[in-house]
């Protein structure tokens, strides 16, 4: 009887354990091919609009002083 109940515990625990990884992975799958909307913007074209603008007021300064 005790090896009965030792096994289905086993078992038990060891399908528990698969739930857990099954689950994570499920949701790891969802939140990377979820759509999120966000649009990618390559890096340089994000950092001339933010930064250029800055550097042209600066020069522009410059020039009338």
């Amino acid at each position: 009887m005790q090896g009965l109940v030792l096994q289905l515990t086993r078992a038990g625990f060891l399908m528990l354990l698969w739930v857990f990884i099954w689950s994570v992975l499920r949701i790891l799958r969802t939140d990377i091919y979820a759509p999120t909307g966000a649009v990618m913007v390559r890096r340089g074209l994000a950092l001339r609009s933010t930064l250029l603008p800055s550097r042209q007021r600066r020069h522009a300064a410059a020039i009338w002083w």
